[in-house]
């Protein structure tokens, strides 16, 4: 999966310290508003993008609590993501 920090038009690479970790790091970047090194930020109001292949939300710097940009994670999906959500925590389908 790719995750992005989109913030000024620009997309920065972000990075998970661990697995299933609560928040993100924006590689070799610091926060806009309080300069925190290593910059990590949270997201609030995860939902589908129109095209249905992306998850976004509302990014937060983790230090100082202040809106930072949109974060956008692209997983991998043959048939998007509305589907594939519906298909892992749906009813049970027999064709």
């Amino acid at each position: 999966m790719k995750i992005f920090l989109i913030r000024d038009g620009k997309r920065f690479k972000l990075s998970t310290p661990f697995e299933c970790s609560d928040h993100a790091v924006v590689d070799g970047e610091a926060c806009p508003h309080c300069k925190s090194n290593p910059f990590k930020v949270v997201g609030s109001g995860k939902h589908i993008t129109d095209d249905d292949r992306a998850y976004q939300a509302e990014g937060y710097c983790l230090e100082c609590k202040k809106h930072v940009g949109i974060i956008r994670a692209e997983p991998l999906t043959l048939f998007g993501l509305h589907e594939d959500e519906a298909m892992l925590h749906g009813r049970c389908r027999v064709y």
